[in-house]
């Protein structure tokens, strides 16, 4: 990951595909209640593929993140299968 931007808004950065993944820090756990202050202190781990706050001791793996946003489920050979979220609108239309 190639962290281009990060505030106590929105961080943003470049995947190795191309993708732009933007991401609003007060929608992920431990991170709610934080102050801008606080989320101002920011730490990269590796070579992007985390990120660590020492005042709120928290820290976020970039997998980890997008499996949950995208879904990703390995499957028993070892390859790997992205799903989309649908929306609650979506499942019903469906």
């Amino acid at each position: 990951m190639n962290w281009r931007g990060l505030t106590d808004r929105v961080w943003w950065g470049d995947l190795a595909n191309g993708m732009t993944v933007m991401i609003p820090p007060h929608l992920l756990q431990g991170l709610q209640e934080a102050k801008p202050k606080e989320l101002a202190e920011i730490e990269i781990l590796g070579a992007g593929s985390g990120l660590y706050w020492p005042q709120l001791k928290t820290d976020i793996a970039l997998s980890g993140l997008l499996a949950k946003i995208f879904r990703i489920n390995a499957s028993p050979s070892g390859s790997k299968r992205v799903e989309a979220k649908a929306s609650p609108k979506a499942k019903r239309a469906a």
